[in-house]
């Protein structure tokens, strides 16, 4: 008799924030609180995924993911956690100003970080490489501590695109090219097998539930 293989699945949404406060400046740890626009948004995309039998709703600890993360945990009876690793990338010196600022002031620096963020920082910034280690830690570990189970990752713009040029084994220089928007939900999927290694799929991205099907 030939034995059968054991099989699960470890199913992660990623949901960006909503909406917030400040207008377009470089909201990287910058606390902006969600907007009412923002909120509403968060609501509906959160409540959509009340039927998937969630195990848990992990968050960046910015108000922006926290506070929507933590009201839908409560009303689903879910377990929450906040995970200072999916916290956005640090703009050092360019947090919370605005971006059209720095465009007058700095022009050719913020140039060079729109085409090559691998290569230029801003100043007093998190690089683009130690983003991306202190992500992938976080993601790691996450994937380790809900394994074959269903959960809701709600973060930021830069945090989903460095998990999904994990996911896809992309290098990071064209990261900027996958749009982001508020709200934006996507769906990861790794799939186990006894004496395998895991099999990473993006489901769907920017998209709604009932597009895995």
């Amino acid at each position: 008799m030939t034995a059968t293989l054991e099989h699960s699945a470890t199913s992660v949404y990623l949901l960006r924030h909503g909406q917030c406060e400040g207008g377009q400046i470089f909201r990287g740890h910058t606390d902006s609180a969600p907007t009412e626009v923002g909120r509403h948004l968060m609501a509906r995309r959160l409540n959509s995924l009340a039927g998937q039998s969630l195990t848990a709703v992990v968050s960046s600890p910015a108000q922006r993911c926290q506070l929507a993360a933590e009201a839908f945990a409560s009303d689903q009876s879910l377990a929450f956690i906040g995970e200072q690793g999916f916290l956005e990338i640090d703009f050092g010196e360019w947090e919370g100003q605005l971006v059209s600022a720095v465009a007058d002031r700095m022009p050719r620096e913020l140039e060079q970080f729109w085409r090559d963020p691998v290569s230029y920082t801003p100043p007093m910034g998190e690089t683009l490489l130690a983003f991306q280690a202190r992500v992938t830690a976080a993601w790691q570990k996450l994937l380790a501590q809900y394994r074959g189970q269903r959960l809701v990752l709600v973060t930021h713009g830069g945090v989903i695109r460095m998990i999904l040029a994990n996911v896809l084994a992309m290098p990071l220089r064209p990261l900027s090219h996958l749009a982001v928007p508020h709200g934006c939900l996507s769906c990861v999927q790794y799939h186990h097998a006894e004496g395998k290694p895991d099999w990473p799929q993006l489901l769907f991205h920017n998209g709604r539930v009932g597009d895995d099907n």
